[in-house]
């Protein structure tokens, strides 16, 4: 039995004829994301980018979800102690 050309990686479910499938494009160091349609991708893949194959429109916005989760953890790794400790002034000022 052949493997299925393609497996989400949200999901791990294979590619069907009827699944309307996304490629979700990202290159490393660079803040974005493109999801494309996955009969629009072109070969040769570019070996700078990151393709990850996503069974729908669900899959598609937890893999959106979980960018934007490494996202804010990017940026609030870059912080510097001095701004960590105005939001945190700032947000139980604001409770009192």
């Amino acid at each position: 039995m052949e493997a299925p050309p393609y497996l989400c990686k949200i999901c791990d479910a294979p590619k069907l004829k009827t699944n309307h499938w996304q490629m979700a494009i990202t290159r490393p160091e660079l803040e974005g994301v493109i999801y494309q349609p996955i009969e629009s991708i072109e070969e040769p893949r570019n070996p700078l980018f990151i393709y990850e194959e996503l069974c729908g429109d669900t899959c598609s916005l937890k893999h959106h979800s979980r960018y934007l989760d490494e996202l804010r953890k990017r940026f609030k790794a870059m912080e510097t102690p001095e701004e960590t400790s105005n939001d945190t002034e700032q947000k139980t000022s604001s409770h009192a």
